[in-house]
């Protein structure tokens, strides 16, 4: 494992394996060591701490400013760059390949999402996002991060005891003023909505969702249909919101080999 904060990137950077680049993006209250469950033979994995995160708790959680800083980190590792998003880290993948001048030769998103269409409920949204980053600091980052993964989408009761330990470990990196910035800086109400622009994409564009995440497997399959004739929705039997985690070595397969035909 490589870790590492340079002049380059505004980010904290950690590269799992070796070979060519993909940057992977983590999801609300991880970080960039949520990658080495993504193992891709001939590939190192680029998973920067995203901004309020881990290790890049100094870089800016305004939302333009965070794409700025996720496309800097791609130029740095070339052009045609494959990237895979996880939930949050998804959203702002999307957010990349449709708002600015960079092009990841594909793009691999899990559980993830292209906003909020709706003014007034991006606004509500917000709001909540706000309300919940007071809450983080007011009970803390340990007792938060142990009642976000105790139920809903972000529970990870059924990991085995040594990878649900690791997981936490990883999130208690976080601190409550970095996760609670982000959320008020790149959440779901921040982020401006991509829907209009996925027709736009033209790279190959594998989409990953949970059987059992009637949500966001329903939200991939209107992603596929809006993306078009480049994009591929599979669901992954048996998971739920983070298959990555849930069944790594699948999912893994899954994406190496998209990515053998197409990064």
């Amino acid at each position: 494992m490589f870790s590492s904060t340079s002049p380059d990137s505004v980010l904290a950077v950690q590269r799992f394996g070796d070979g060519d680049p993909v940057v992977a993006l983590h999801g609300f209250t991880q970080t960039g060591a949520q990658f080495p469950l993504l193992t891709i033979p001939g590939r190192s994995i680029v998973a920067p701490d995203l901004p309020g995160h881990g290790g890049s708790t100094g870089a800016s959680t305004d939302a333009g400013a965070t794409i700025a800083a996720i496309t800097e980190l791609l130029e740095t590792c070339g052009r045609g760059t494959p990237l895979v998003g996880y939930s949050q880290g998804a959203r702002l993948a999307l957010s990349v390949a449709t708002t600015t001048s960079f092009r990841p030769a594909c793009l691999v998103l899990i559980s993830g999402t292209a906003g909020i269409q709706d003014p007034q409920e991006r606004e509500t949204r917000h709001a909540a996002d706000v309300s919940l980053g007071k809450d983080i600091k007011a009970v803390g980052i340990e007792r938060f991060i142990d009642r976000w993964t105790s139920s809903g989408l972000t529970d990870t009761s059924t990991l085995p005891a040594p990878q649900r330990e690791a997981d936490r470990t990883q999130r208690l990196t976080n601190t409550a003023e970095g996760l609670a910035s982000a959320l008020a800086g790149y959440g779901q109400g921040s982020l401006d909505p991509v829907w209009g622009k996925l027709g736009t994409l033209e790279m190959p564009v594998l989409i990953l969702t949970g059987e059992r995440d009637t949500k966001y497997t329903a939200i991939g399959a209107e992603l596929a249909a809006s993306i078009g004739d480049t994009a591929e929705h599979l669901v992954i039997h048996g998971a739920s919101h983070n298959p990555l985690a849930e069944h790594p070595r699948a999912v893994s397969a899954i994406i190496s080999g998209f990515l053998d035909g197409n990064g």
